[in-house]
């Protein structure tokens, strides 16, 4: 199979539409279309056309990374892995996914309940925004020279923030992408508002199993210019898409490749990003997702990590959804034969209430505890689930952690 269909694309930074469409520049200047991936930014290599019509995007680029690699004394060599991993799944991942849609992507008006949801809160917490951690060298967001911030829906501290605001973002937003995709879904993520600031890029990507059927909703700007979604639909074109506050755009964003590769020119946006993934059976917990082609690149690299022999135990099904706070599908293992995943540590020790402590899960933790997990179980690292919760910024007051001690999850040795 192909890597990707050959890409028609146009220099558009103002204009929002295809490239069969229009063709103008952020100027409102005419620009001749050209083909081919790596050209706003590399996308299925570290290297861009080299005679790219909007111009040295190679030196841009290689400022961009060396900052990444500058910026702290192990992120040399972590900075090249992320984009290598990141170009691996841009030429992996669309050849080997299961669509559901005809064309990828859509834009829509979001919901009015949903709006009033978003907006509320927003307003309610604007400006208590902070910036949010990225794993070293992390160069999905330049946030070395720009730091992206976050309001988490699920932070009570927040005023009308918590679980029960998360669940009915989830609720007043699935119709639309259940709609669109004609799928029955269930909740894959969802973490809160995101905001970036001026000079802020995202590199084009296509998002990590199992983020499948996905929407992206401008909650707020203040923008100079449009800022445009650069997405990679299933024609094999680049559409540019801009958004006003209120705006949706619901996209396959396991298969889609997306990203903003031209900076912000503004104060800010704020986008919140909702996923989903086809509801599993009962029988695909330990069988390869049906949203993989079989024997495509995702197949063999999915077979290759879960059909390992011995002690080599990688992670469940229970350890993804329990960090993506399925719980519905973890109530479904819970009742199958496959139970015993809810307890089963994979090789770096971690079981899925390590996994619920490190992504925030309140509701799965309590699940899993409910089931017999323990809350003190111990990773190879001896983090405890706590310690695990606390080391990813939720601190000792937070309700997971809170949940966690009552339970008999200890910090440390020194806690005995």
């Amino acid at each position: 199979r192909p890597l990707l269909p050959l890409l028609l694309v146009v220099a558009l930074q103002a204009c929002m539409v295809s490239a069969d469409e229009a063709e103008c520049t952020a100027d409102g200047s005419a620009a001749a279309p050209y083909t081919g991936v790596d050209v706003s930014y590399p996308i299925h290599s570290r290297h861009t056309k080299t005679d790219n019509p909007l111009g040295d995007k190679q030196e841009w680029y290689d400022n961009l990374i060396n900052g990444c690699r500058e910026s702290c004394d192990r992120c040399d060599s972590a900075c090249v892995q992320t984009e290598s991993d990141r170009i691996a799944m841009n030429r992996r991942q669309p050849q080997s996914m299961v669509n559901y849609t005809d064309f990828g992507i859509k834009k829509i008006r979001a919901p009015e309940a949903l709006m009033v949801l978003l907006t509320e809160f927003w307003e309610n917490n604007k400006g208590l925004e902070y910036p949010e951690q990225w794993g070293t060298g992390n160069t999905y967001v330049n946030h070395w020279e720009m730091p992206s911030y976050m309001l988490s829906v699920e932070n009570r501290e927040l005023q009308g923030g918590g679980t029960e605001l998360k669940s009915m973002i989830w609720d007043a937003a699935v119709d639309s992408v259940r709609e669109w995709t004609g799928q029955d879904l269930t909740t894959s993520s969802l973490y809160g508002i995101r905001v970036y600031k001026s000079g802020a890029v995202l590199a084009p990507h296509v998002d990590r199993l199992p983020l499948v059927s996905s929407c992206i909703i401008n909650v707020a700007q203040d923008v100079d210019e449009p800022w445009p979604l650069e997405i990679y639909a299933h024609d094999g074109k680049a559409y540019n898409i801009t958004m006003e506050p209120g705006d949706l755009v619901l996209y396959e964003s396991h298969s889609v490749v997306h990203g903003r590769p031209f900076p912000l020119k503004g104060r800010y946006m704020a986008n919140i990003f909702i996923h989903w993934e086809p509801v599993l059976s009962a029988e695909d917990f330990d069988s390869m997702p049906p949203y993989i082609i079989p024997g495509s690149p995702e197949a063999k690299k999915w077979e290759l990590e879960n059909r390992s022999s011995g002690e080599d135990m990688g992670p469940t099904e229970a350890h993804r959804v329990a960090a993506t706070g399925d719980l519905r599908t973890l109530k479904s293992i819970a009742a199958s034969k496959k139970r015993d995943m809810l307890f089963q540590p994979d090789q770096n020790g971690w079981q899925p209430i390590h996994e619920a402590a490190r992504t925030n899960r309140v509701a799965v933790v309590e699940f899993l505890l409910e089931e017999g997990a323990d809350a003190d179980s111990r990773t190879n690292g001896g983090e405890s689930p706590l310690r695990i919760a606390v080391n990813n910024k939720f601190g000792e007051d937070s309700e997971i952690a809170k949940v966690l001690r009552a339970a008999g999850s200890r910090l440390g040795p020194e806690e005995f």
